[in-house]
């Protein structure tokens, strides 16, 4: 896999998505005019389904990169078609994985979009989880904003012929955020993350 470049078969795959998701997963977007054209950022967004990734693939004009859990990429095959094509790579959760925060800041110094679900995990029942520091740590480092996102349907259960919507709020700087300087505040940071895609959860009901 090299770093930041995505295979034709993604670029493929992103485009048929896109009509698939229109048919199967009727979905409306919110906010568009918030996402950002030329510049890279961070997308951060609550995590209710497998399918997330390709929801906001899809629903704005960016190819995103995303890290994965390690188990995807145990076997050959996978490794091919999520790192070679889609520009995802592995990372262990639970264990401070500094490899996987390397390279997910590496990606957004190179001028791309990072996505990220600072809950770590999907949500069974649909409300928000408690956000991890690990958002707010690479945007301190490579000095990003970020745009919160949100993923709602009914009962935050995805189910085909369900409608879904995908709401994009204003982009966050590292002023808005508190993590200028040489002392980010982390906390804040990601206590005003939370708020804000809870925010556009609400929005949405």
């Amino acid at each position: 896999m090299t770093l930041g470049r995505v295979g034709t078969l993604g670029h493929i795959c992103r485009f048929l998505a896109r009509i698939i998701c229109k048919i199967f997963f009727p979905y409306e977007v919110r906010g568009l005019e918030n996402v950002p054209k030329n510049q890279n950022f961070i997308l951060c967004a609550n995590h209710i389904s497998a399918i997330d990734p390709v929801f906001l693939s899809v629903s704005q004009p960016h190819f995103v990169y995303y890290m994965g859990k390690e188990e995807l990429f145990r076997k050959k095959w996978t490794r091919w078609l999520l790192g070679t094509q889609f520009g995802a790579f592995p990372v262990e959760r639970g264990k401070g994985d500094t490899h996987a925060l390397d390279l997910a800041c590496d990606i957004i110094n190179s001028g791309k979009v990072m996505g990220l679900f600072p809950e770590g995990t999907r949500s069974r029942t649909g409300n928000l989880l408690r956000f991890k520091s690990g958002t707010a740590v690479i945007a301190a480092r490579t000095q990003a904003s970020i745009l919160p996102a949100c993923i709602v349907t009914k009962d935050q259960r995805v189910r085909t012929f369900r409608k879904i919507i995908l709401s994009y709020g204003q982009l966050m700087t590292q002023e808005e955020l508190e993590l200028q300087g040489e002392k980010p505040n982390i906390r804040v940071a990601t206590r005003k993350l939370t708020a804000a895609v809870e925010t556009l959860m609400e929005g949405c009901v």
